[in-house]
């Protein structure tokens, strides 16, 4: 084998390892989310205080409540599943709290004021880490994108705004919720022991850690490059 087609082919196991680990990558991210939706609380008139473990977090001034109770409103029109969505009390500040977790996203619109800001605060040990401010109206939910990294605790608080239906006599800051995304963050997540492998006569063997199986495919890889290369010139 020549020198060329020797880094050709060196080229070709380097991009096929390295597409199985962001394979890899994408679908232990994709396992690891948690998307709650409000639609699975046990209720009984169809709003509440959200209870704190619910989809494994804290709540802390957020309550639930069913599209049916404001049709036409933001508690409608912010629906992005079901039939529930989530909203801040008394339209005060309300967060969100745990161990360590990376917010990724959520759905938020107004309940009832046009151009009502939204400011997304992301804490890690009391440090502000994160600070967005998004704006929203009643007739439409937004997702919104914001990839908090290693937080326990995310601060919305609603201001500002127009009221968007004068005739109705109801007016207010309060913002509406809905499929809030997270992932358990990667410091917080001690890593699973692979289980034993039994092999015949019942002696145990160690099962490889996934990138140890990626380095292996590698070394093979290599070793089989460099063993027909030596195979070549011992001819």
């Amino acid at each position: 084998m020549n020198y060329i087609n020797t880094l050709n082919l060196v080229k070709k196991v380097s991009i096929t390892v390295l597409s199985m680990l962001a394979i890899t990558t994408v679908f232990e991210k994709q396992a690891e989310a948690v998307v709650v939706t409000f639609d699975d609380i046990e209720t009984t008139y169809g709003f509440g205080a959200v209870e704190s473990g619910y989809g494994g977090l804290d709540w802390v001034n957020f309550g639930y409540v069913n599209q049916i109770f404001h049709p036409g409103s933001g508690y409608e029109n912010g629906l992005a599943s079901g039939d529930y969505t989530a909203f801040n009390w008394y339209a005060k500040p309300a967060e969100v709290t745990g161990d360590l977790f990376d917010f990724q996203s959520t759905f938020l619109t107004a309940a009832w004021n046009n151009g009502l800001n939204i400011l997304v605060e992301g804490f890690s040990g009391g440090i502000l880490k994160y600070s967005q401010n998004v704006v929203v109206n009643p007739s439409q939910s937004k997702k919104f994108i914001f990839d908090y990294i290693g937080v326990d605790r995310v601060k919305f608080t609603s201001s500002g705004g127009v009221d968007a239906n004068p005739n109705d006599n109801i007016v207010g800051r309060n913002f509406v919720m809905d499929n809030f995304t997270y992932h358990k963050s990667n410091s917080s997540i001690t890593p699973a022991t692979p289980p034993p492998v039994l092999q015949p006569g019942g002696n145990v063997a160690e099962v490889p850690e996934p990138i140890s199986v990626l380095g292996s495919l590698v070394a093979l890889g290599f070793g089989g490059i460099f063993y027909r290369q030596h195979s070549r010139k011992s001819l």
